[in-house]
């Protein structure tokens, strides 16, 4: 059967027409069309893509054109030396410099940024870079207002890779190794996160930084988290954004865990960590009396609301002694209710400043008051816990379970008149009602104290100092 079938296929394709040969000048003229389509033509476009895209003319086009878009983008006045296309989606910028719209003052270099266009976004890549620290406010605000609050029309990312990237602060320079950063833009939000170690210290967690921007109409809001991993991040990095940082010290070394949002409804601080290499001179230089050295300083919970501090719990600790007020030692037994040793609290025995050896004081302010407790060893019959001592021993102590004590005595024991006068309120605070005594500018930033007390002849909250702009309704 399967024979059969098979012979009548044959018989049957005998049968139909056999379509005529083609002349030989028709298939060479089909060949060299062919030629010319698929083998010349592209060719020649090529040839002429390529010229057209390193023509001068082209390349001013094309500088002009990412200049503008970078501009627009990010709100900072975006220079280029030159750019370059490689391949479709693929650019070279060179020479990038970024300035200050207003100032003109330069912020941000790099020798090259290199782009490609993927998928799910675009990937960057910069060779190179150096920032200047010192602008980081106003570029804050910049970025915050022109980038961060404007909602994107549709989904976008980008990926950026710096393999190493130089950090010029006030007095030394920071590298920082292994930065990554991500932004995802949509219409409800701008997320935009940073990862990233010190050259110092590489094989340490990376230091992570994210900021949110919510586009609710309802309640927009921005939300920054810092979080160090394992890296000490040096104070001066820190300064221009929080101004409090500053009076640490610029040896300070900070890590742990910093949260900042803000609202429609108000603003909010969060910090816990320790601080390193704190410098006792700074951190009292607007004190009527000093303490000097350096020390540790350590929060578990410092929280701030619309400025005004909520709580503040940790310990202050002292590395390799240093040099206290006697003024504050005679004062202390009296109104904080410690216990003096030796000549330490008695009056006119000493002048000026003792030294002190050891220094370690656990504190708790909040709106109940102020808990202050020594952390050295005390009295062996557990009545007392050691402050301060000296080669001979112990100067101050505690009470083994202190009282709280009302905020008001502790401002008063803090600004107690000393050599140096009586200071005004610090520079943190300068141009803003400066010549308000420095006890009042204390008294109505404890906690328990309302915002609609203060009186409008005070500077104005300390959250206001922070760079990172207020919400607007």
């Amino acid at each position: 059967m399967a024979q059969a079938c098979f012979l009548g296929s044959i018989m049957l394709s005998s049968r139909l027409p056999v379509p005529p040969r083609l002349h030989q000048r028709t298939r060479k003229s089909l060949v060299r069309g062919l030629w010319l389509l698929l083998g010349l033509g592209p060719l020649l476009v090529s040839c002429g893509w390529a010229v057209w895209v390193h023509s001068p003319w082209h390349v001013r086009q094309l500088r002009r054109h990412w200049s503008e878009q970078l501009t627009q983008q990010v709100g900072l006045e975006v220079q280029l030396a030159g750019v370059a296309q490689m391949a479709p989606g693929q650019f070279r910028l060179e020479g990038l410099v970024c300035c200050h719209p207003e100032t003109g003052q330069e912020i941000l270099r790099a020798r090259l940024v290199e782009l490609w266009r993927r998928p799910e976004g675009w990937v960057v890549r910069l060779a190179q870079p150096e920032v200047q620290v010192g602008q980081a406010l106003a570029v804050w605000q910049v970025l915050h207002d022109w980038f961060l609050s404007r909602p994107s029309k549709t989904a976008a990312a980008w990926q950026v890779a710096v393999s190493d990237v130089t950090l010029h602060a006030v007095g030394q320079g920071v590298t920082l190794v292994d930065l990554r950063l991500d932004l995802q833009a949509s219409p409800e939000q701008t997320a935009v996160t940073a990862r990233f170690a010190l050259a110092d210290a590489p094989l340490q967690g990376p230091a992570t930084v994210e900021v949110v921007r919510s586009h609710r109409p309802t309640r927009p809001g921005t939300r920054l988290r810092l979080s160090t991993g394992g890296q000490q991040l040096p104070g001066p990095l820190l300064a221009d954004y929080f101004p409090w940082v500053a009076m640490l010290g610029e040896r300070a070394e900070l890590s742990g865990s910093l949260l900042w949002q803000a609202d429609t409804v108000g603003r909010q601080l969060e910090l816990s960590g320790q601080v390193e290499q704190v410098n006792f001179g700074q951190l009292t230089a607007h004190l009527p009396n000093q303490l000097t050295g350096l020390g540790q300083l350590q929060l578990s919970g410092a929280r701030w609301l619309d400025g005004h501090l909520q709580q503040l719990h940790g310990e202050l600790s002292s590395l390799y002694g240093g040099r206290v007020s006697q003024a504050w030692l005679e004062a202390a037994a009296q109104r904080l209710d410690w216990v003096g040793f030796g000549d330490a609290v008695v009056p006119g025995v000493i002048r000026g400043q003792r030294s002190y050896q050891h220094l370690r004081l656990g504190f708790e302010i909040d709106e109940q008051g102020c808990r202050l407790v020594g952390r050295l060893d005390g009295d062996p019959e557990g009545r007392y816990q050691g402050i301060l001592a000296d080669a001979n021993g112990l100067l101050l102590a505690s009470t083994a379970v202190p009282n709280r004590l009302a905020n008001e005595r502790v401002v008063q024991w803090l600004c107690l008149p000393g050599e140096s006068g009586a200071p005004r309120v610090p520079t943190l605070a300068a141009g803003e009602g400066g010549s308000q005594p420095l006890a009042e500018w204390l008294m109505y930033r404890m906690p328990g104290r309302r915002t609609a007390d203060w009186p409008k002849q005070l500077p104005s909250r300390v959250a206001d100092r922070f760079p990172i702009p207020a919400v607007r309704k």
